[in-house]
């Protein structure tokens, strides 16, 4: 996974699709890759104040995948919340199988985006199958999305 920062309304870091760019060449509008590895110090270490909240849509498959997102954030600092008013960084973990899946993903992306702008440190980001598929599409429907992890990256996850 390539992390872009940007310089949109969204403060936080994008993460590419697994099509995009690859060692040593530049990301979207010129800007130089960081790599997964060098995830910004708010994201990769949190203090216990900070917190997760996972949305999972889809399969038996998507839900044992947030459970290993969540575990790795738990080791990074992070303390789940089953409230997302309450979290630093929603995460929503979707299947692209279903094509409603997909839009209930977009329609809570922009109940978000009020959000986002009232608490512009608060990290979005989409996992999963969905990620992996449509990845360029979801930055480009919702902006204020930071992340975008398809399923052969969420090992670059915080940990």
């Amino acid at each position: 996974m390539t992390i872009h920062r940007t310089t949109s309304k969204s403060s936080g870091p994008r993460a590419s699709s697994p099509s995009d760019t690859g060692p040593g060449e530049s990301g979207p509008s010129g800007t130089a890759p960081v790599r997964a590895a060098e995830l910004p110090q708010e994201l990769g270490q949190a203090g216990a104040e900070k917190k997760l909240h996972v949305v999972t849509f889809g399969c038996q498959m998507n839900k044992y995948d947030s459970l290993l997102a969540e575990g790795r954030f738990k080791r990074a600092g992070y303390a789940t919340t089953d409230r997302m008013d309450e979290a630093d960084v929603v995460l929503f973990n979707t299947c692209s199988v279903r094509e409603h899946a997909e839009e209930r993903t977009f329609s809570w992306l922009g109940e978000l985006k009020r959000v986002k702008q009232a608490k512009p440190e608060l990290v979005i980001g989409v996992m999963g199958c969905m990620a992996q598929r449509i990845g360029d599409e979801i930055f480009a429907r919702a902006g204020h999305v930071d992340i975008v992890a398809g399923t052969r990256q969420f090992a670059n996850l915080p940990a």
